[in-house]
């Protein structure tokens, strides 16, 4: 009985510290500070330089302008953790440094985060918010045979970058740098053809019918069929429109678009132990 008395004072206290740990947790999901830069030198940089390139596109009505595209080099405060990012938010300024809230891929696409700015209204009904279900499945193809390839140079870091805002905001016939409600081609002033080359591979991969791994075995020479699990996590700003929402993915065993946790679940499930521990009292007591 001693054995059993120690067991549960035992796992009492594990319980109420992780209560505590994750409630602390949670405070700091809301808080991190997030520094965007286009560094020189980073991880898996490639040979060529910086990931940005600068492109003539027109979304919607808007008139054709040059935006700077691909990825950029994150560093997260307070965790001191770095990695890549890829813009979900293509009319809003980047603000760096910006608080952000970090949270799954599935949690950004069903809130009014996504493309939740007032400039979204501005540029007409050809350019807008998609079904969630069909841009998730679509991102992750493309960031599962993609992703890295796409890190090895700037110009097909931009065109992994334009892919992205075509399954945003493009329905998957009008996919393509020269239809649609968002275009990157010489009638709108985009004379890098090796660009629109890269953007429009990477997204007839990603619409092809038939055997997924086949489709991409040769995306602009290159064979992409082997697909990578990741875990998808969005940085969103904690007022939306104040700065860009940004996509950032670690490899995983399994796909998880959840990415980190929810404010409160570690608190929950925490409680949870301590409710099943105050039953197993009680039935001690009474037997």
């Amino acid at each position: 009985m001693a054995f059993v008395q120690i067991s549960q004072r035992l796992i009492r206290t594990v319980a109420w510290a992780a209560v505590a740990a994750a409630a602390m947790g949670s405070a700091q999901v809301s808080a991190n500070t997030i520094t965007y830069t286009s560094p020189s030198t980073a991880p898996n940089y490639g040979s060529s330089g910086t990931k940005i390139k600068t492109e003539t596109m027109k979304f919607g009505t808007n008139n054709a302008t040059t935006v700077y595209t691909g990825a950029l080099w994150a560093n997260e405060q307070p965790s001191n953790s770095s990695f890549w990012v890829y813009c979900l938010d293509p009319l809003v300024s980047a603000q760096s440094p910006t608080t952000e809230t970090p949270k799954g891929l599935t949690a950004f696409l069903g809130s009014s985060s996504y493309f939740g700015a007032a400039a979204y209204a501005n540029v007409g009904t050809v350019y807008k918010k998609q079904d969630a279900t069909t841009v998730q499945n679509n991102l992750v193809e493309l960031y599962s045979h993609a992703y890295s390839d796409s890190l090895t140079n700037s110009t097909k870091s931009a065109a992994f970058q334009y892919a992205i805002w075509e399954i945003l905001g493009e329905t998957e016939s009008n996919y393509g740098t020269g239809s649609g409600g968002l275009k990157a081609n010489t009638y709108v002033g985009n004379g890098d053809s090796a660009f629109r080359t890269q953007a429009d591979a990477y997204l007839t991969a990603l619409t092809a019918t038939g055997n997924e791994a086949t489709a991409w075995s040769a995306v602009n020479g290159t064979n992409l069929s082997t697909a990578q699990n990741f875990t998808y996590t969005v940085y969103t700003p904690n007022t939306t429109g104040s700065s860009q929402a940004f996509l950032g993915v670690v490899a995983s065993s399994t796909t998880n678009t959840n990415g980190v946790p929810e404010p409160g679940t570690g608190v929950l499930a925490a409680m949870g132990a301590l409710a099943w521990l105050g039953v197993r009292q009680r039935k001690n007591k009474a037997a």
